[in-house]
């Protein structure tokens, strides 16, 4: 058997070999890069002339079955004679003092493996190596040397090695016992129709290293095939590693579903799913410090145990999770994290991959790893995506933490008053320009402001005092950080729109144009498939996330028989927001009618809660035995359960939800069979009007000239083709879609129809009558449905 080939950077190799002890994940520090390439540079430009900088190094180590490659960058090399110095170089705003007290055994490692690198190269008989500080805000410079013979160094890292060549050992085991599986399985169901071509798609995307679109309806069975192909490019080494990408929980238990369906088929792989923080800590109320968690005192000297336990289960949800770091008392949001590692595929939200805040660095900067993402319902990456290229600030919550910290915090207190000071100046302007406006040029005038508040907060931080505002400090402390972050990155893809609401006033650095900070998070993957039930135009999509316009999309028709569901139009009303309460009876009378042509269960969403509210009224005038069910603004989960928990089988009457287009229920819910009848869609779903939207709609139209239909026109269909989805879940299921709004008329919007609606118009509730009665006389034509 050939030797097992392992390439893994400096950085990567010490922090799986050198951490011990406690976990600090409460206040961090954050620090630019570009800041700190700064001070590398300062300090670099320092040395005498014959220092040299950023000085590439490889060592090669082979064992009995490894060939173990590390690769990194020495900061500074200084040879003097017989002497050479190994300078590593790290940024901080912490007290030099207490960092130089507490010694950094990953800072120490890090500089102690370059120096076996090196001197085992140039046989050097010892070495110094020299740690070297650097405060941003102050510009001091700590420095602490320590001489290293090459025996010492050589023990150092002959005992990091060995401990990493036994988690390697063991992940290549497993790998082989993984590959084994992978090469006899085949698909445990029949094919549906288009799944085997959207499977194959896949896994070509995959071998080509490309990027891909797939428009797939409900029903094909997108996840499973999605999973297969990909689990197939694993075993035959096309990949190392899968990342399944979802918005929404109901993806993640689709990734996990699908993987459960082969492992019973015969699938050896093990997955890792990733789960919030605030979602998964046994501590909600306590900071990530060993001081206020006993998870995090002793983390590192137990994590070895619960990893290697979590060997043991080859599907690693939450609930596995929190049972091992329980048993281990480690913090499970850590091991999550620590365990993807070893994972072969990953399931978890979009910013694990995308977020510049939150991106798994440890498998996109410090690795050689190829990864292949899998982005599911992925319509809803556009505006996910703005939002995590965006940041905001509002005046009263930062108020309120100034009024909470008082005088006697003096440089806190006046930072805090500074940009209270910039708030009211944007107010006293709005009362001129407008309450809600953007502008194409960002704020410089609150660089400054805002550093000197996030300096004053780092200080007061460091002190570690208890105090009841702690926590809302370090949430505004983040805020600003994130702010400040993308104040300096803004281009010409941003707009900085104002809002003011009573005493409060917003500003917000808005992200209208996401694709070039995607196309650059897409470089941490080898390929990627985007796939969802809505992805037309693909075009526009394609624009939106960085691609080329080249990059080859498919479109899969529904596998079921178009006699199982019916598009009925009724174009003849008008839902614009000047027309609503006169169209507000003639819908009702319209929603009454699909109700009563079949006791069933149907939802029927609405543009705003102020025009569900209309056809509400109007609707309980003239309703008789149906039953009725209204979404509140702010439902809570517990709210949202019991809503849908309503729908049940055993049909009693007729049930209709009224809800909002776009909401919780347009999208990600699944009521199968007799839970769900029909929708009934009132209205186009476009998105209201303000400020953000504007900025959108003048940006595409300067760059493209499609400004309404990228701000306005394709949003809001897309959210329309999502509710129209919750209908025909699998091929037992029937059916109806009702939409009204004479727009649909329009050769725009047709054009937009799935070539697998079975459409037709009506133009009153008593002609809609004659079609349901037509329609739910007619049998529908059972299709099989184990394929998802």
């Amino acid at each position: 058997m050939p030797k097992k080939q392992i390439s893994i950077p400096v950085r990567a190799f010490v922090e799986m070999t050198q951490r011990s002890g406690d976990l600090h994940a409460g206040f961090m520090q954050r620090i630019n890069p570009i800041e700190a390439i700064r001070a590398h540079q300062i300090i670099q430009k320092s040395r005498p002339p014959s220092y040299r900088s950023e000085v590439a190094v490889a060592y090669r180590y082979e064992s009995a079955d490894h060939v173990l490659t590390l690769q990194g960058r020495i900061d500074g090399l200084l040879e003097k004679g017989d002497s050479v110095v190994i300078e590593e170089i790290k940024t901080t705003t912490r007290n030099l003092a207490e960092i130089v007290q507490t010694e950094n055994q990953l800072h120490w490692g890090q500089a102690k493996c370059y120096a076996f690198i090196y001197a085992s190269e140039k046989e050097l008989a010892c070495v110094t190596v020299r740690l070297t500080y650097y405060h941003i805000d102050t510009n001091q410079i700590r420095e602490v040397e320590k001489v290293f013979t090459l025996e010492e160094l050589a023990a150092f890292f002959q005992q990091a090695v060995s401990l990493f060549l036994t988690w390697s050992a063991a992940r290549s085991a497993w790998i082989n016992k993984r590959n084994h599986a992978i090469a006899s399985l085949s698909f445990p169901f029949p094919f549906r129709k288009g799944q085997r071509e959207m499977a194959a798609a896949m896994y070509v995307s995959i071998k080509r290293k490309e990027k891909i679109f797939i428009e797939a309806p409900t029903g094909i069975g997108k996840s499973l095939a999605a999973v297969f192909a990909s689990v197939k490019a694993l075993g035959e080494g096309l990949a190392d590693r899968i990342f399944y990408l979802t918005a929404r929980s109901t993806g993640k238990q689709a990734a996990e579903n699908a993987l459960g369906l082969l492992r019973r088929a015969g699938l050896a792989v093990r997955s890792v799913t990733l789960t919030a923080k605030d979602k998964i800590c046994f501590s909600f109320d306590a900071v990530c410090t060993p001081e206020e968690c006993s998870f995090a005192k002793g983390h590192y000297d137990r994590i070895g145990g619960a990893i290697r336990q979590a060997f043991a289960d080859e599907a690693l949800d939450a609930a596995t999770i929190r049972r091992i770091a329980h048993q281990h008392h480690v913090c499970p949001f850590e091991l999550s994290l620590d365990v993807t590692l070893f994972a072969d595929v990953v399931i978890g939200d979009y910013n694990y991959a995308f977020d510049p805040r939150v991106y798994l660095r440890r498998h996109f900067d410090d690795s050689f790893d190829s990864a292949a993402f899998l982005v599911d319902e992925a319509h809803n990456l556009v505006d996910r995506s703005r939002s995590m290229f965006s940041a905001g600030m509002e005046k009263e919550p930062l108020l309120v933490l100034r009024r909470l910290i008082g005088t006697h915090r003096k440089e806190l207190y006046l930072a805090l008053g500074a940009l209270n000071r910039w708030f009211l100046k944007v107010k006293k302007s709005s009362l001129a320009l407008g309450q809600d406006r953007y502008e194409t040029d960002p704020p410089h005038s609150l660089r400054r402001p805002v550093r000197r508040a996030i300096a004053a907060i780092e200080q007061w931080l460091q002190l570690d005092e208890k105090t009841a505002f702690r926590d809302t400090l370090i949430k505004r402390y983040f805020e600003l950080n994130a702010f400040l972050r993308v104040l300096e990155r803004y281009d010409e893809t941003y707009a900085t729109c104002y809002t003011c609401r009573d005493a409060n006033v917003i500003v917000t650095l808005m992200c209208i144009d996401p694709a070039p900070q995607l196309k650059e998070a897409l470089r941490r993957c080898d390929s990627a498939a985007f796939f969802s039930a809505t992805l037309k135009p693909a075009s526009y999509f394609k624009d939106l996330f960085g691609c080329a316009r080249e990059c080859r999309d498919y479109s899969f028709a529904s596998p079921f028989s178009r006699n199982c569901s019916r598009h009925l139009i009724a174009g003849s009303i008008s839902t614009l927001y000047h027309d609503r309460r006169r169209s507000a009876g003639d819908i009702a009378r319209l929603i009454h009618a699909v109700a009563v042509a079949r006791d069933g269960n149907y939802l029927a969403f609405f543009p705003s809660y102020h025009y569900l509210q209309l056809v509400h009224e109007h609707f309980c005038r003239m309703n008789g035995d149906v039953r009725v069910l209204v979404q509140r603004a702010g439902f809570s989960e517990q709210e949202r359960s019991a809503f849908l928990d309503e729908f049940t089988d055993a049909c009693n009457g007729s049930l209709v939800g009224f809800s909002v287009l776009g909401g919780v229920f347009g999208e990600g819910i699944d009521l199968v069979g007799d839970r769900l009848s029909g929708v009934i869609i009132s209205g186009i779903g476009l998105p209201g009007l303000g400020a953000p939207r504007e900025a959108i709609r003048a940006y595409y139209q300067r760059k493209e000239g499609r400004g309404f239909e990228f701000a306005y026109l394709l949003p809001g269909w897309h959210k329309v083709v999502q509710a129209a989805g919750r209908v025909i879940r699998t091929g037992r299921d029937k059916g109806i879609v009702l939409l009204i709004d004479q727009r649909y008329r329009e050769e725009r919007y047709r054009a937009l129809f799935p070539s697998f609606w079975n459409t037709d118009y009506v133009s009153n509730s008593n002609q809609l009558g004659d079609r349901l009665s037509l329609f739910w006389q007619r049998p529908g034509e059972a299709v099989r449905t184990t394929g998802e």
